[in-house]
């Protein structure tokens, strides 16, 4: 799956587009550069994605790339607020977890299936920082 510092993705989606392509990665796992920026456009126009690739329709954008997969979750770690489907519900496929990231005022989106972390989108040998995951802040359940 391509990483969100390839050089080829537009430089949003290199700065800001881990949950965004954590999402793409449930639907399939061999998009080309010129598929993810062409989904960003889409999702953009359709306001499924804001210009810093923040998510704010989940639904509509697995929906976009065609899988059928829906979010059916989620959990707040710091309070415990938690919505929809169980984390040990059967049906959950995917978690995408949010991390508080070390040294940084950002956070940082992977993808989980039920044998583990399944894809980070960031690629630390191409980038010129490590981002160290500092802290588990949410899951967001996917089945």
């Amino acid at each position: 799956m391509i990483k969100q510092n390839d050089s080829r993705l537009h430089a949003k989606i290199q700065a800001y587009g881990c949950n965004f392509l954590a999402h793409l990665a449930i639907a399939r796992h061999d998009w080309l550069a010129e598929e993810v920026d062409h989904v960003y456009h889409l999702a953009l126009q359709q306001g499924i994605i804001d210009a810093n690739c923040t998510v704010r329709q989940p639904q509509e954008l697995l929906a976009l790339v065609g899988t059928p997969l829906r979010q059916l979750g989620g959990v707040v770690i710091a309070n415990g607020a938690c919505w929809g489907a169980k984390e040990n519900d059967a049906k959950i496929r995917y978690r995408i977890a949010r991390w508080k990231q070390r040294d940084s005022q950002h956070q940082h989106f992977t993808l989980w299936n039920r044998n583990g972390e399944y894809y980070d989108p960031y690629d630390a040998d191409q980038a010129n920082y490590k981002l160290e995951k500092l802290q588990l802040l949410g899951l967001q359940f996917y089945g």
